[in-house]
């Protein structure tokens, strides 16, 4: 091998196997040309490839999967051709889900019991206590205050006595 077949090595492979691009098959074409030593070695690597080639060439042409078509076949023709409106009605079924009729009871339990528990959940609540409601009562003798809380259930009342520097006319 001179020189330049090594460098054309990894080519003649990508050639013979029909991987090299235009201007890389017009390089190794003109090399084939010229060398004896690479025109030998493209022929041998032809040769090893038809040795591997031929015999299953041969097994092939000699089997013709008979059970294989003979299933091919049978399902072929086991299956009956639906009409089109047949077709367009399995379009238009019901979900396998929703055929199971234990599925429609359920159904209607949960949907009760998302509409019975909801409500209280997004009503409104006020997180302030109630407002206590204070009165005040004046008269000459005494003052009355009277503090009561929203739900009646504290109230709390103040006596005022007038002291007697207060009740002094000044």
């Amino acid at each position: 091998m001179r020189k330049d077949c090594s460098s054309l090595s990894t080519l003649l492979d990508k050639y013979f196997d029909g991987e090299t691009s235009q201007r890389e098959q017009e390089a190794v074409e003109t090399h084939l040309k010229e060398c004896p030593a690479c025109q030998e070695r493209l022929k041998f690597m032809s040769e090893i490839e038809g040795a591997f080639r031929r015999p299953v060439l041969e097994a092939l042409e000699k089997e013709t999967f008979p059970w294989l078509w003979e299933k091919i076949e049978r399902e072929i023709r086991s299956k009956p051709r639906e009409t089109l409106w047949e077709s367009i009605k399995r379009w238009f079924e019901i979900t396998p889900f929703l055929k199971k009729r234990i599925w429609i009871p359920a159904t209607v339990v949960v949907t009760l019991l998302i509409l019975l528990i909801s409500p209280p959940l997004f009503k409104k609540n006020s997180s302030h206590l109630p407002l206590p409601v204070v009165k005040y009562i004046e008269s000459k003798t005494n003052n009355v205050m009277i503090y009561e809380l929203e739900n009646g259930k504290v109230t709390v009342i103040w006596l005022f006595e007038e002291s007697e520097a207060e009740s002094s006319p000044s």
